[in-house]
């Protein structure tokens, strides 16, 4: 999938009843250019309630430096 036309991917928590401990999913994007914080970052991780992921996805933007 992309996002604001980067490259990202959505991970699904488990359908697994013996996995359901966590029910969160996670969102990576890639950064549209490397961010420093204490080391260099080339992706966003986003980990949230899989019921709500989407929607924090669809609101998701980047914003230039300038």
């Amino acid at each position: 999938m992309k996002i604001q036309g980067q490259k990202a991917c959505l991970v699904w928590p488990s359908e697994d009843p013996a996995d359901r401990a966590n029910p969160d999913a996670e969102l990576v994007v890639q950064y549209p250019q490397s961010i420093k914080i204490d080391g260099r970052y080339g992706q966003l991780n986003l980990i949230a309630d899989k019921n709500h992921i989407v929607e924090i996805a669809k609101t998701l933007r980047f914003l230039g430096s300038k």
